[in-house]
């Protein structure tokens, strides 16, 4: 996400402007959703680590994990995809 600010402050400062163009605020929307993506998943894991380690009583409970496998592969998943759509546009 910092990569993505500095990305973004480098465009910004070279002229570059998206205003009035469906492509650049198509960017500004698969930014934005890439920081809320990643944002819930980094909440969702900071939650069940301190569930985990944050009580004396241990429930061994694996849907907590089995949820966030399941989240992060299809994120990457995801990415990997709109890696390839978005090469395979030139």
């Amino acid at each position: 996400m910092l990569l993505q600010w500095m990305g973004f402050r480098q465009i910004w400062r070279s002229g570059v402007t998206f205003k009035g163009s469906g492509g650049g605020q198509f960017l500004y929307v698969i930014a934005g959703l890439h920081v809320a993506h990643v944002l819930a998943g980094v909440i969702a894991l900071i939650v069940m680590f301190l569930r985990a380690f944050g009580s004396k009583t241990r429930s061994y409970n694996s849907v907590p994990v089995e949820l966030m496998s399941t989240y992060w592969h299809f994120v990457d998943l995801l990415w990997i995809y709109l890696f390839i759509f978005f090469n395979g546009i030139n």
